[in-house]
This record gives structure tokens, C-alpha cells and sequence, in this order.
């Protein structure tokens, strides 16, 4: 197989979150590269460390966590990837999405972001020659 054929289908799996005044906190997962993300394993972590094996229970912990550091009230829906969930070029899927509760108040929307800081993520994934690739996040964004 030629090299360039196989960077002809090379994914590329970003995280991206979304911060806007009065509307909810996103993370999505994307893939930005040329070719399908075939994901391997997803995992949450919490200051660096996986803190389930069970995703659902993971993101139960960060929620607790976001409600205890924040003393906020707050909506939410998480999603994990699927064990062989292909994840086509260019598509995205949100992973977590937490709305304050209330009317938009800046301080608490900066208690929310700083405690969200804490999460990342790690997805092992292929592309579509079962060439592998591993995406760690272990932050999602720096407080600084």
C-alpha cells in the first residue's frame, strides 16, 4: 500500500469545547482529518486519571464533582462513542453539554468552566487500514 493512500484516509480526532453567555457548555468530539475515525476506546478522566471503566458512571462522577465544586444547579446529557462507532470525516458528536439552571450569571458560568477544566479525555481509534491512532486529552482546557 502507498503512503499516499493511506494519508488519503487518515482521521483525525480533535475535542472542542464551546463556551457562549447564556447558552450551554459543549464538548464535542470531531474528526478533522481526510478519512473515518473507527473508535477503539473512549475514556472520561478526571484530573488526568480514567475514573471508570464504565463511561456511564465516569461522567455521573464528573457531574457530582461539577455540582459539588460549583454549589450549581445545572442540566445535562452526556454521549459516549461505541466500541467500532465509525466517526465519518468531518462529523461530530457532542460528548457533554451542561446548561445552568437560572438566568446567565458570568461568575457562575466561570465556576462551571473552571470546574470542567478538570475533565478530559482519551479515545483510541483506526482508520480504515486498521493503522492506530491515540488521541489524550487528559485537561480539557487550561484555567490559565
Amino acid at each position: 500500500m502507498r503512503l499516499h493512500q493511506k494519508l488519503s484516509v487518515k482521521p483525525h480526532i480533535d475535542i472542542d469545547y464551546k463556551f457562549f453567555p447564556g447558552k450551554p457548555i459543549e464538548i464535542r468530539m470531531l474528526n478533522n482529518g481526510v478519512g473515518p475515525a473507527i473508535i477503539k476506546s473512549f475514556k472520561v478522566l478526571y484530573d488526568g486519571k480514567s475514573i471508570s471503566e464504565n463511561q456511564t458512571d465516569a461522567y455521573l462522577k464528573v457531574l457530582k464533582e461539577l455540582k459539588t465544586d460549583t454549589e450549581l444547579e445545572f442540566k445535562y446529557e452526556y454521549n459516549f462513542p461505541l466500541k467500532n462507532e465509525a466517526l465519518s470525516s468531518g462529523e461530530n458528536e457532542y460528548l457533554l453539554q451542561v446548561e445552568l439552571v437560572g438566568e446567565y450569571d458570568e461568575s457562575a458560568t466561570s465556576r462551571a468552566k473552571s470546574s470542567l477544566s478538570r475533565i478530559g479525555f482519551k479515545t483510541e481509534y483506526e482508520c480504515m487500514y486498521g493503522n492506530k491512532f491515540v488521541h489524550n486529552m487528559p485537561l480539557l482546557f487550561s484555567n490559565n
